[in-house]
């Protein structure tokens, strides 16, 4: 999918997660976050057995996810001054993920368990004044996991069925 939040249908939360339940993924509740610009509503999908983890970002409208992309891309592009930008995949919009994939007004953002963890032991070892040697909570760049083909494809199958 390309970084733009144009192509596609605009799909609901419950469209959605049915998407990935229908898949056969094991998906948590979903969050609705009102106090943001835009207000996006999240929920995770887990891989089959494999310790991947997908964020699913929906905005309330093609605009939002366009706006929220617009947001992104400028945060990125201030903490990568100078240095070239991804090859096609969109910006970082949640710490500790991946590079986001779009689809209308759906984003995806991927990691592992692994990787949360890292970052949550980071966060506490911090918040209690220890010094790690791993800077992973700041650097945009980590981790640089792409959205897996069969994410993708479960939830371009569903927008093709509506």
């Amino acid at each position: 999918m390309p970084a733009a939040a144009q192509g596609g249908p605009l799909m609901t939360v419950d469209q959605v997660r049915s998407a990935f339940n229908a898949a056969g993924y094991r998906v948590d509740q979903a969050n609705t976050w009102d106090w943001t610009r835009p207000p996006v509503t999240s929920f995770e999908v887990h891989g089959l057995n494999d310790g991947r983890v997908l964020m699913v970002l929906v905005y309330p409208s093609t605009t939002a996810a366009n706006d929220a992309l617009l947001q992104a891309e400028s945060h990125e592009q201030a903490l990568n001054a100078g240095q070239a930008s991804t090859g096609g995949s969109g910006p970082h919009l949640v710490a500790g993920f991946g590079e986001s994939s779009w689809s209308g007004n759906v984003a995806l953002v991927e990691t592992t368990e692994s990787q949360l963890d890292r970052m949550y032991q980071a966060q506490m070892d911090r918040d209690n004044g220890i010094l790690g040697n791993e800077v992973v909570l700041d650097d945009p760049a980590a981790p640089n996991i792409a959205v897996d083909l069969d994410f993708l494809q479960a939830l371009q199958s569903s927008a093709a069925n509506l």
